[in-house]
């Protein structure tokens, strides 16, 4: 609940915005010891082969939250990378999330997969947050849509200070460190 406050607050003060901000959970799943338990009973046929490329690819994830937040949905409709303008961000996230555009049906239906981002964009339908646990996953879907609201407002304005790749691993490096199991 106190990132979500300090979000709320980014939002107003700093990005000027009265976006909704948030997790909208979509159609998330887990991965059990029988297989993968999905959030809801009407999963689309579409998503299921991506969570399983998902779990195939990335064996740390245990828990794939499917993060449907209006700002998360605008990138996944307009962006193309997402280069990270928060600290935040750059340690949860990484240094950068590629989004597929389906551009004349070019690359539209390609999956950018990287279990060192923790993040996956389905081209107009959001993202998958990726976690060892549902806590993780939440933490970076929340994340996730704050950066999504400080992009979109770069956008609105027309100017942002990305943070440089070196420092982003160097973020990412720290936190990683820090919150290490084991």
């Amino acid at each position: 609940r106190w990132l979500e406050d300090i979000c709320a607050g980014y939002l107003t003060g700093i990005c000027r915005t009265d976006m909704e901000h948030g997790l909208v959970e979509g159609y998330s799943s887990r991965l059990a010891e029988d297989g993968i338990l999905y959030s809801r009973g009407d999963m689309p046929k579409r998503l299921k082969p991506i969570h399983e490329r998902i779990y195939r690819r990335c064996p740390d994830t245990r828990v794939i939250l499917h993060d449907r937040s209006e700002a998360v949905l605008l990138m996944s409709r307009r962006g193309r990378q997402l280069r990270p303008l928060l600290e935040d961000c750059a340690m949860v996230i990484g240094p950068g999330v590629r989004i597929p555009a389906n551009v004349q049906g070019l690359d539209g239906d390609r999956l950018f997969i990287d279990d060192r981002v923790g993040v996956v964009f389905l081209r107009d339908e959001g993202a998958l947050c990726l976690g060892r646990t549902v806590e993780e996953a939440a933490i970076r879907a929340l994340i996730l849509d704050k950066e999504c609201i400080a992009q979109a407002a770069v956008m609105r304005f027309g100017e942002g200070h990305y943070i440089k790749p070196s420092e982003c691993k160097h973020l990412a490096r720290e936190y990683n460190r820090r919150t290490k199991k084991g």
